[in-house]
């Protein structure tokens, strides 16, 4: 029987849960065992050997998943091509890096240019993984793409952990713990895919269709990973010229962005899995030509990003300070989250909007969106230039996403004829929030003289269930359409 979209969804949720705690845990222990400098030379080797594993899976799980999900004939035609599409670019970059080797050493220093060789095979298993996973994906097999995850997770951290206690260098063991853990979840993808019928061929229609289809969502993810180092760069720079010294200013870069940012993506982690199930649905949709479902599907998932997004934005907005205290021990980064809160409904907007216009074809528009909202940040840089904050930065953000998500929406009613049903949701949404806000910040008030921990968890749990009340006061959703489909389903039955 094939899955539910709430069974799959929670599947992809669960699984994504258990494997972003699993890598946070493990980002702690690294960071606790080689210590500040060693982290940074990591980093330094991760974000270039990022852009290389950015280039070669690029678009091609979500592309092969489509192509797949429309296909009845030529999976295996569409695998296979995209497996060889991969494996070539993988060994077109591992041939450039050998020839600039040289060069690349005295850029980046031996210590960092040794950690990028460690993880070259990477490359190759992950061309593997990525096409296998995509013919996963297409058929709906979510359990057995998100179980090989939480394989990887667990293989690198176990083979790390082992290489610490036999004694071997610790920033080598990270690096060679990730080669070693792709080339596990590139054989668990092998073992579920054959165990799914998967077979292998190739065809040069294919390999062109897959090869001009994934290009602009791999410039688009290329683009995004050398635009994070730009902003690293550029934005403590911005910071100096306001004021600040560079000690001040790196530190204000670590409190925005490093701490308080991951926090801002944890709705994503919700989103993208829905995004997940519902791309192979809207794909065979679009193949049939189907847009009543399309935009019911579409509808549904703007109003379910925006619940998301709801639900965590008057935490944030009044717990953000105490939330980065007690996690970072950092309260700048608390004034960044509680002024960013509410920037969650453009970002969840954009990031479901972003992941439809890529099942309709659209990656190209998604591409340039994406490319005009993210100047927003700059723009907000320019106008704001001698006097830049972390507030400024926060602004430049919710800017950023609240247009490309615009656009993407824009996007979507001229290709399906979506209508704007969803937004009366949304407003209503955001104008529940206001009270929530109150309620949590005197919630909060009224556990301060709690443990930390505990003040945090309650007030979270209460901002939920105060945001839950007042939707089913005001009609944002009710049991009746719950009943109702629940009688539909029986009906069938």
């Amino acid at each position: 029987m094939k899955k539910t979209i709430t069974n799959s969804l929670f599947i992809i949720t669960f699984f994504s849960v258990l494997d972003r705690a699993l890598g946070f845990l493990f980002k702690i222990f690294m960071s606790r065992t080689v210590g500040a400098e060693g982290v940074g030379l990591y980093q330094i080797a991760f974000s270039f050997f990022s852009v290389l594993l950015s280039t070669v899976v690029g678009g091609i799980p979500l592309v092969v998943s489509k192509f797949v999900a429309r296909s009845q004939t030529s999976d295996n035609k569409i695998t296979g091509s995209a497996l060889l599409l991969a494996l070539s670019i993988s060994a077109l970059l591992i041939g450039l890096f050998f020839a600039l080797y040289y060069p690349l050493a005295y850029a980046m220093g031996k210590t960092t240019i040794i950690l990028v060789l460690c993880m070259l095979p990477t490359l190759v298993f992950s061309s593997v993984y990525c096409s296998l996973r995509g013919y996963l994906w297409g058929r709906e097999k979510f359990f057995a793409v998100s179980i090989v995850e939480v394989i990887e997770q667990i293989s690198r951290i176990g083979i790390c952990v082992a290489m610490f206690l036999m004694g071997f260098d610790k920033l080598r063991s990270i690096a060679i713990s990730l080669s070693i853990g792709s080339l596990i979840s590139a054989l668990a993808c092998f073992i579920f895919f054959f165990t799914n019928h998967g077979k292998l061929g190739a065809s040069k229609s294919d390999f062109i269709k897959i090869a001009k289809s994934s290009f602009p969502i791999t410039i688009s993810n290329l683009i995004g990973s050398l635009s994070g180092s730009i902003t690293s760069l550029v934005i403590p720079k911005l910071f100096v010229w306001s004021g600040y010294t560079l000690s001040q200013a790196n530190a204000m870069l670590g409190a925005s962005v490093g701490m308080a940012m991951p926090l801002v993506y944890i709705p994503i982690t919700l989103v993208s899995s829905l995004a997940f199930v519902l791309i192979p649905k809207i794909s065979n949709d679009l193949k049939n030509n189907n847009y009543v479902k399309i935009n019911a599907s579409i509808t549904g998932a703007i109003k379910f990003a925006t619940l998301v997004a709801c639900c965590l934005i008057p935490f944030f907005s009044s717990c953000g300070r105490a939330l980065c205290e007690f996690v970072y021990n950092n309260t700048q980064s608390g004034e960044y989250l509680s002024f960013i809160a509410f920037a969650l409904i453009p970002l969840t907007v954009e990031n479901i909007t972003g992941s439809i216009l890529n099942s309709l074809d659209l990656e190209m528009k998604n591409f340039i969106n994406g490319m005009i909202g993210y100047s927003m940040l700059w723009v907000v840089a320019v106008v704001t230039i001698g006097n830049y904050s972390i507030y400024a930065l926060g602004t430049g953000f919710a800017l950023s996403w609240t247009l490309s998500a615009i656009l993407n929406i824009r996007c979507i009613i001229k290709k399906t004829g979506l209508s704007l049903s969803f937004a009366p949701f949304i407003v209503k949404s955001v104008v529940l929030c206001a009270p929530t806000v109150l309620f949590s910040a005197n919630i909060l008030g009224v556990c301060s003289s709690l443990p930390s921990i505990f003040a945090i968890i309650i007030c979270g749990l209460s901002s939920v269930a105060f945001f839950a009340v007042l939707s089913l006061i005001f009609g944002s959703f009710t049991f009746t359409k719950i009943c109702v489909k629940k009688s539909r389903k029986k009906a069938k039955a």
